[in-house]
């Protein structure tokens, strides 16, 4: 439980930012959280139906004597639906639900990621403890951890990236990248699995394809067993996009730190025979 006192200063703290900040509250000791509204407001004109805003959530985590220690940032999307659609329509009541269920997905996705800060709350403190706070004495020195967004939707298929950057004072920070698309129809998220006539034979097709394009490059950087890696791609990060499929194995996956994550791009031209109708009508190929 907080001390009286502690929370008083923090309300009176949170009075004076209204101006600035959409809100703030306590989440933790010495933790302050601040919840913007949502930004930059995009709207596909070729998705006259959802249109996708994002908004983000910031935190700082701080000492007694008000070192901060942590800080931390998390964005979602948020799906509304435009115009005034008739609620008495089933085919907008769905459209609804499929909007809510994707937001739930997100805001649940989010609440995770606040509570795994707990423990990188703890290291930062019993390190800060242990070593007198030797690290933050260097300006701007705080652990952190972030996760950005960008999209990419059609009429059917939303397709989100979460951009991971965490820090906690080693060499340099993690970066990674996950993706994770949903059926605008339903809410539901969508697998390469549920797009594929033959998983099996997709899995080769795309193997293969990502094979070629190692060897074309001549890059020796890739460590020595990357093809074993590779052939497990479909559980790595598959994005989406109106020309083709992009899939991201991240810093080191398959090369060193110092290559960086690495993409390959395939063209749906190359993956369409192996996609099943299912896969066709979401990446809107059956036109």
């Amino acid at each position: 439980m907080k001390k009286l006192l502690a929370l008083a200063m923090l309300l009176v703290l949170c009075t004076v930012l209204t101006g600035l900040l959409t809100g703030c509250k306590v989440s933790a000791a010495n933790t302050m959280m601040v919840d913007d509204t949502p930004k930059v407001a995009v709207t596909s004109p070729d998705v006259p139906v959802i249109s996708t805003e994002w908004t983000e959530r910031q935190y700082t985590v701080s000492e007694q004597d008000e070192t901060v220690l942590l800080t931390a940032r998390y964005q979602i999307p948020v799906l509304t639906l435009t115009g005034s659609p008739d609620n008495s329509d089933t085919a907008a009541k769905n459209r609804q639900a499929a909007v809510q269920r994707i937001n739930d997905w997100f805001t649940d996705w989010r609440d995770q990621q606040v509570d795994m800060l707990d423990e990188m709350e703890q290291m930062a403190r019993e390190e800060y403890e242990t070593t007198g706070g030797e690290r933050w004495k260097t300006e701007d020195f705080a652990y952190r951890d972030e996760a950005g967004i960008s999209w990419w939707q059609n009429e059917r298929l939303l397709c989100v990236t979460l951009s991971y950057v965490s820090y906690t004072g080693g060499a340099h920070p993690s970066t990674w990248r996950q993706a994770v698309s949903f059926d605008l129809s339903t809410g539901k998220t969508v697998s390469v699995t549920d797009l594929a006539t033959d998983i099996n034979q997709l899995e080769e097709a795309v193997y293969q394809l990502i094979l070629r394009q190692i060897q074309d490059s001549g890059d020796t950087s890739y460590f020595s067993d990357y093809d074993k890696t590779v052939l497990d791609w479909i559980e790595r990060s598959v994005f989406y996009n109106a020309k083709g499929v992009t899939i991201v194995f991240n810093t080191y996956d398959i090369a060193p730190y110092s290559a960086g994550e690495q993409t390959f791009f395939i063209p749906y031209d190359l993956v369409k025979p192996y996609l099943n109708d299912y896969g066709l009508h979401l990446l809107e190929l059956d036109t």
